[in-house]
């Protein structure tokens, strides 16, 4: 166990200590309040003392005694190294926020961005975050596309999309989930909820893929994560998701920051715990971060102005004539060339639905990690 390693569980594990704290430790926090007066004080439960505290315990006497530089393993410097690497070994559960960024999304944001048809058999939505009331803006999308587009196949957009609002998941996978259909479990603590989609609409029955990237957060992971463990959507993207779905609660501490701690942790009926884990991609196309993120903001390029050909002659050669290109009126001009899709992971889901929709297959299953070998 490395030295960093030690410090953050010896925190963690003395912090919990209370007035069992003994040693170096106890010296630090001898400024803390005094227990209230009474005829007898409540009891705090005590704890028997761990190797890691034992270990902690000798580290710092011999660093205090025998370091080089005592500036660095003085007790603030190394109660905030162990802070720090406490709050590390925790990932996205545990975070300390300032004011600025603890904001959520404003509120009256777009929920849905770009509805499109592809081509002339795939739909295509983008949800930029999933706030209230975005299952209703995408169901009447998909049933329009699919009433008047006639389209055989869809594509729900996830990348870079964020949201906080969990009680809407359900809503938006019942768009194309069937309803009363055990969806999660929200496990806070010993207690545990049930939800399921609501029974209210019938879903969309259609071949579906959902994209989804290592910027993909909140809410909306979880919403890719259930529609794949609901065998409902094959799930496409360079990169696992964020790993930061489950609900929280912020704690205002004395120096104005805020402790945004996981509170809630959501598990999958099939794929079991969700927590830190992040939604996997079932095919994973390889591209680099930075230029997805350039291709995602203008994922259509316009193609280069065409050049007019220039005929060779004597004339032209030698400088004494410029002649232009003959042209023959009764000749139609070619049309514009449409805009190159530079988007490969969105060109590969189109694939996809393409085969499916040449093969005259159902919804899509979501292959398992063996098919894809």
């Amino acid at each position: 166990m490395s030295l960093h390693a030690c410090l953050t569980v010896a925190l963690a594990c003395l912090t919990l200590a209370g007035p069992a704290r003994a040693g170096w430790f106890d010296r630090f926090f001898s400024k803390r309040e005094p227990p209230p007066r009474g005829d007898a004080a409540p009891s705090a439960p005590s704890f028997a003392p761990s190797p890691e505290s034992a270990l902690y315990e000798e580290v710092v006497r011999a660093l205090s005694q025998r370091y080089a530089d005592p500036a660095l393993v003085a007790p603030p410097r190394l109660a905030q190294d162990a802070l720090q690497g406490l709050l590390a070994s925790l990932g996205p559960s545990a975070r300390l926020l300032n004011k600025t960024n603890a904001v959520p999304p404003r509120a009256g944001s777009p929920a849905l961005g770009d509805v499109a048809v592809l081509t002339p058999f795939l739909g295509y939505a983008r949800l930029k975050q999933v706030a209230p009331g975005a299952s209703r803006l995408l169901r009447a999308e998909v049933e329009r596309l699919r009433k008047n587009e006639h389209i055989q196949g869809f594509i729900l957009d996830l990348r870079f999309a964020s949201g906080i609002a969990w009680e809407e998941v359900p809503a938006l996978a019942a768009v194309f989930v069937p309803g009363g259909r055990l969806l999660l479990r929200v496990s806070r603590g010993a207690a545990s909820e049930s939800i399921e989609t609501p029974r209210d609409d019938a879903p969309v029955e259609i071949p579906l893929v959902a994209l989804v990237n290592r910027a993909t957060s909140g809410a909306a992971e979880l919403l890719a994560a259930t529609l794949q463990d609901q065998r409902r959507a094959v799930l496409l993207g360079n990169a696992a998701s964020a790993g930061d779905a489950f609900e929280t609660a912020d704690i205002p501490l004395a120096d104005g920051r805020i402790l945004r701690l996981a509170t809630g942790k959501f598990v999958l009926p099939h794929s079991g715990p969700f927590f830190l884990r992040g939604a996997q991609p079932d095919v994973v196309v390889s591209l680099d971060p930075k230029v997805e993120r350039e291709v995602f903001a203008q994922p259509f390029r316009e193609p280069e102005p065409r050049v007019e050909p220039r005929y060779a002659s004597e004339a032209i050669l030698t400088g004494r004539e410029i002649a232009p290109p003959i042209r023959d009126s009764k000749t139609a001009q070619p049309e514009k060339e449409p805009a190159t899709n530079r988007d490969l992971v969105l060109l590969q889901a189109m694939d996809l639905l393409r085969s499916i929709h040449a093969l005259n297959l159902s919804s899509p299953a979501a292959p398992t990690a063996s098919s894809l070998r």
